[in-house]
């Protein structure tokens, strides 16, 4: 009788657990959609997607969390990047044609309202060292993402 017993109890706490890890893990990929954002690590860097006009990141001391975000295409974005000391120059910079827009430091968070075009990747420049990009696309869905993960890669190993 007590084998019968501790087989029971031990199939009941592997139904629980089976049963409390799906329960979790809806909620997890809940709350990636609630927030339109998708992230991925591809060679080391965090790629998130967004189809939000509003852009918001945290700054680790190094680098931003994403790394790089594909946005898709908005009339104007407002990007807010957390974490970074109010004296540091904080720029976006079109490596097209070397524009750099100014971040201004706001309420303890760097923010710009700015137009994006699209097949750019801008750098976030942090106190002149590449943190971060930002990559613009027309339709998230339509975007084949080995490829253009491809592409952003190389253009940030460039230095963009």
């Amino acid at each position: 009788m007590n084998k019968q017993k501790m087989i029971i109890y031990i199939f009941l706490v592997f139904i629980i657990g089976v049963f409390g890890g799906l329960i979790i893990n809806i909620n997890k990929d809940k709350k990636i959609d609630d927030n339109n954002k998708h992230e991925e690590i591809v060679s080391g860097y965090s790629f998130e997607m967004t189809d939000k006009n509003v852009i918001n990141k945290e700054y680790d001391g190094t680098y931003l969390k994403s790394f790089v975000t594909i946005a898709e295409q908005q009339d104007e974005f407002i990007i807010n990047l957390n974490g970074i000391n109010s004296d540091s120059e904080v720029m976006i910079i079109d490596p097209n044609n070397g524009d750099m827009k100014c971040m201004d430091y706001e309420n303890g968070v760097f923010t710009l309202k700015a137009s994006l075009d699209n097949d750019i990747t801008y750098g976030i420049i942090i106190d002149f060292k590449l943190s971060g990009s930002i990559r613009v696309v027309n339709d998230l869905n339509s975007v084949d993402k080995d490829k253009l993960f491809n592409e952003i890669l190389i253009a940030l190993g460039c230095g963009l």
